[in-house]
């Protein structure tokens, strides 16, 4: 099975953290932003604006590398097939593209099939180029449709986070009753626990991440915050060089479109702030 070869820790990219229409300079900016940190990108979509914006072929031109993400659009399977055919196929052959990623955290699409049909479709057109899906660690460790998709994938695409309240802060608009230290501990248990149920399969951490802090996107940064995201990441990195790990940091701009908004965390994760701002925390 083709891997992913080792290389210094990557970030994610959501091209909606400032806009719900991104234009191809907005990308391009955000890309050539990114390359100036990291070598490596994880993208959750393919395109943006009805196919006006070519990520791929954006990504090729600031030279940075991409795990490309195929987005899985339900009910509207020509979406996704078309997405597939005119931006994944022509990224892959450019030659940046580190891997593919067939959906995120989105195992009811494996009882569609539409997850199993891309991870076939891929492996048949690329068969150099690592498949995979990313879904959560709980996913990966307890639901039965995993066994699935082992056959499937060229590595296994796990989201990882510490375990906290993601629905509570505390004082300082922090994660509750957890430290850096902690969190990483947690982190790093989850994945031997994955690596021990999986022996011998490519693992590779599609994100993980701290929040800066807690509630609407603008929110009050408190330096707790910054100063948290930075021990836990740098926590992260060395133990990911030092294993020989892929990871990819969650993430390059905090989200304010296109963001799982079920936890307010979820709008802070990011090294810049969705107006383009650096937090201070890797830069």
């Amino acid at each position: 099975m083709p891997t992913i070869s080792f290389r210094n820790p990557g970030v994610t990219y959501n091209g909606l953290h400032s806009t719900q229409n991104p234009t191809e300079r907005d990308v391009a900016t955000d890309l050539a932003t990114t390359k100036r940190h990291f070598g490596s990108a994880r993208t959750y979509y393919p395109q943006y604006g009805g196919g006006v914006v070519d990520v791929g072929k954006v990504a090729k031109e600031a030279n940075l590398n991409l795990l490309l993400g195929l987005f899985l659009y339900p009910g509207h399977d020509d979406w996704t097939a078309n997405d597939y055919q005119r931006f994944v196929k022509p990224a892959v052959a450019r030659g940046n593209i580190e891997g593919v990623l067939i959906g995120n955290e989105d195992p009811d699409m494996i009882g569609s099939s539409i997850i199993p049909k891309y991870l076939r479709q891929a492996k048949s057109n690329f068969p150099q180029t690592p498949a995979g899906t990313s879904q959560t660690s709980t996913f990966w460790l307890s639901d039965r449709r995993a066994e699935q998709l082992l056959p499937l994938v060229d590595f296994i695409g796990v989201n990882i986070y510490p375990a906290w309240d993601w629905q509570r802060a505390d004082a300082n608009n922090q994660p509750i009753g957890v430290s850096p230290q902690t969190g990483f501990e947690s982190f790093k248990a989850t994945y031997h626990q994955i690596k021990l149920k999986y022996p011998g399969r490519h693992i590779v951490v599609t994100e993980t991440g701290w929040p800066t802090t807690f509630g609407p996107i603008g929110s009050h940064q408190f330096p707790v915050g910054i100063s948290n995201a930075r021990d836990y990441l740098h926590r992260v990195i060395a133990w990911a060089q030092a294993e020989q790990v892929v990871l990819y940091i969650h993430n390059m701009f905090d989200d304010h479109f296109g963001v799982d908004s079920s936890s307010p965390f979820n709008y802070h994760f990011g090294e810049i702030t969705n107006t383009g701002k650096p937090k201070g925390i890797l830069f």
